[in-house]
């Protein structure tokens, strides 16, 4: 039967020059603990299976149900105006829609569909997410031979909502901004749901190659404006109340300069993600594994139901 509680599961973030790892205990009654968190610094695969492997068994790790998260790069995100069908035909009615917006073949593609929330009288929107069924694949291959037990392969800004929703009440919307190495991304979530998420190219390596406080606040401008955007077409096109905070993440100190940015010159109320406010107190919650390890604890969040 199904038990009502968490056991100990396991987030995995891939990366092109590496693994994060994450485990977390959500088995008790008192708040989570992250139990083990770290970044496997490898790029080739037969090394990164060789680390993970020999991580996991030195961990007690084996058998532990898994959720693994795509990086970026190994899916594409689309919103479109959802097909009149029931939801157990949407995924086949998208593969035509969508053989335009892909350069592989359909046939080729796992897909999969969500919903956004709608007014009445207003467009009907979903959000598909597509990639290569050999990427799929690969993953779970990958994940099999470590000796976890994948549970479910999720993507970013789902598995960074759901991290989200148990910091703070998401009912009146909240805007994410959200920072991996190379790139960034702006979510906005109400409701537990995702209703626009848009890519940007700043990521922390930008942030770190400043060369001068002008630069950086012309930076800061250019994201302030598409955050704006974001936040104007999430008000006009789905008639939600206007969006008053703002969470960035991970915490880092190089982003401290940003977020004075954002507080100073706009109406939003800021603030840096801190995960110590869900997880019991650990060491590994240090600024470094916070910023390379954030997809990977999201992942090991993930509210899957385990077998009792």
């Amino acid at each position: 039967m199904l038990g009502e509680q968490l056991q100990q599961q396991v987030g995995l973030y891939f990366t092109s020059d590496g693994i994060a790892v994450a485990a977390i205990d959500g088995s008790g009654e008192t708040p989570p603990t992250l139990k083990l968190c770290a970044f496997i610094a490898a790029s080739e695969p037969g090394e990164q299976l060789l680390h993970l492997t020999r991580y996991v068994k030195e961990n007690n790790l084996k058998n532990r149900p898994c959720v693994a998260i795509l990086e970026g790069s190994q899916y594409s995100l689309f919103q479109i105006p959802a097909p009149p069908v029931e939801d157990d035909e949407l995924k086949s009615a998208l593969r035509w829609n969508i053989k335009d917006l892909v350069n592989y073949p359909t046939d080729e593609a796992v897909i999969d569909v969500f919903r956004v929330p709608t007014q009445e009288r207003r467009e009907a929107k979903i959000y598909v997410v597509v990639t290569p069924r050999d990427e799929i694949q690969k993953t779970v291959n990958f994940i099999r031979k470590t000796g976890l037990r994948l549970n479910t392969i999720d993507i970013e800004e789902l598995s960074l909502g759901n991290l989200i929703e148990q910091m703070e009440s998401l009912t009146r919307g909240v805007a994410v901004m959200h920072f991996g190495q190379n790139h960034g991304a702006i979510s906005l979530y109400s409701n537990s749901a995702l209703y626009l998420t848009r890519k940007i190219d700043t990521g922390l390596s930008h942030f770190e190659a400043m060369p001068s406080l002008d630069a950086a606040e012309q930076s800061y401008e250019s994201i302030i404006l598409e955050l704006q955007r974001s936040l104007d077409f999430y008000e006009s096109e789905f008639s939600r109340p206007p969006i008053s905070k703002l969470i960035i993440a991970p915490r880092h100190p190089i982003l401290q300069g940003f977020s004075d940015y954002v507080s100073n010159h706009s109406d939003l109320s800021v603030e840096i993600m801190k995960l110590g406010q869900i997880y019991t107190d650990s060491t590994a919650l240090d600024d470094e594994n916070q910023a390379r390890c954030l997809l990977a604890i999201a992942a090991a969040s993930r509210k899957t139901m385990a077998t009792a």
